[in-house]
């Protein structure tokens, strides 16, 4: 590559200018890519700068216009640019190449070509509870029926599982880059892990469980702060017990609902719903 490479265009690609087109978000990813040598093709001319970075085991393709320092068109084919069209950590990361290229093309191949022995199979993006380079932090929410009662008559419970960052921005689950690292609490951790067990092959956005898994879930959500019904109405699922009195029935003896609560039994499990609250 030759090295005025950075230089074929009227405008100088610098990593100032690469900093001003992205953030410190995206050039503190696009370092650690750069940096891990996972820039497998990088070239400026014309006022296009193209390329290719391998990350998760698959290659995202680069093709972003520098028409001049505050007029760019990024064609990546990640979900930030396709969604948005900024200026992702792909493109910053070609950039970063052009400017200062390695050559560590053929380790990195090696590597990708191990990973998948020790990946979980499937269109997962992984995730982190403690701070790590390029992670991003965000907070999951998990919105559930709106009328409770009536999905769980029908036996067939809609759930909605979205993921917000710092800078406000929501999606679905399912949205989220497979070749993404989430910076995640305790409690999403727990319910990542949950889904990831029902869901091995992909990660869900909205999808319709059966009795057990819901209860199932619930355990997994008690005391997570973010739990919805629908998207406005806030839901609490209570990690502490209630007792139930038992009164005879005949030959048996029957849990004795009190007034108000709707009863959620399925298999072993006993949930109850009371107004807003899920209590086992």
């Amino acid at each position: 590559m030759p090295l005025d490479g950075a230089r074929m265009n009227g405008v100088e690609l610098t990593r100032d200018l690469l900093m001003d087109a992205g953030g410190w978000k995206e050039m503190k990813a696009a370092r650690e890519m750069h940096r891990a040598g996972l820039v497998s093709e990088a070239r400026y001319e014309g006022g296009v700068l193209t390329g290719v970075v391998k990350t998760g085991g698959k290659a995202k393709k680069v093709r972003m216009m520098i028409r001049s320092r505050t007029d760019m068109e990024n064609k990546c084919s990640c979900f930030l640019a396709r969604r948005d069209g900024r200026v992702c950590s792909h493109a910053v990361a070609v950039g970063l190449e052009v400017i200062e290229p390695t050559e560590r093309a053929s380790q990195v191949e090696e590597v990708v070509a191990r990973e998948p022995e020790e990946q979980v199979e499937g269109r997962w993006p992984s995730w982190v509870e403690s701070i790590a380079e390029g992670a991003r932090e965000v907070e999951c929410s998990v919105m559930l029926p709106l009328k409770m009662a009536e999905a769980w008559e029908r036996g067939q419970l809609m759930i909605g599982v979205g993921v917000r960052d710092e800078e406000d921005e929501e999606c679905l689950l399912n949205q989220v880059e497979e070749s993404e690292t989430l910076l995640v609490g305790e409690k999403d951790a727990r319910l990542l892990e949950f889904l990831q067990q029902l869901f091995p092959q992909e990660a869900p956005g909205v999808f319709t469980l059966e009795k057990k898994e819901f209860l199932q879930l619930l355990g997994r959500l008690a005391g997570h702060p973010r739990v919805m019904f629908g998207k406005k109405e806030a839901a609490a699922v209570n990690p502490v017990s209630r007792r139930l009195s038992l009164s005879p029935r005949g030959p048996q003896l029957k849990l004795d609902w009190s007034a108000g609560l709707v009863p959620l039994v399925e298999g072993g499990d006993v949930w109850a719903l009371s107004g807003m609250e899920f209590v086992p």
